[in-house]
């Protein structure tokens, strides 16, 4: 029962990750609050996608990719908090910062927590 957790929950922040860098090219702000440049966009499509196809790969690929997502936005929250952009390609905004944190943790929750192969 675990498994399907973890790949709703990949799936769901997959999907969520690909709407938000889509939504970043039409309408930015996003909703208002969530600033994002075109890097940006890319990087939460990429995410999105690659959160996908290790949903639909198995739960050794899902716990890859959870540390490697995990790992990827935890760098870019780091990098926001600490001097505002991303290497001067990007402007990382506090309400970017806030959701790569949770994206980061989310994905390193079920990374983590997954149960072995």
């Amino acid at each position: 029962m675990y498994p399907a957790n973890v790949k709703t929950a990949f799936l769901t922040v997959g999907a969520l990750l690909i709407v938000i860098g889509a939504l970043g090219f039409v309408q930015n702000p996003i909703l208002g609050i969530l600033d994002v440049g075109p890097l940006q966009n890319l990087i939460y499509v990429g995410a999105g996608i690659a959160a996908i196809g290790a949903a639909m790969s198995g739960i050794g690929t899902m716990r890859l990719c959870g540390r490697v997502l995990g790992i990827v936005f935890g760098g870019l929250a780091i990098a926001g908090f600490t001097t505002g952009g991303l290497f001067g390609l990007a402007t990382l905004t506090q309400a970017a910062n806030y959701l790569h944190v949770a994206v980061s943790l989310l994905f390193l929750y079920y990374a983590l927590l997954a149960p072995p192969v």
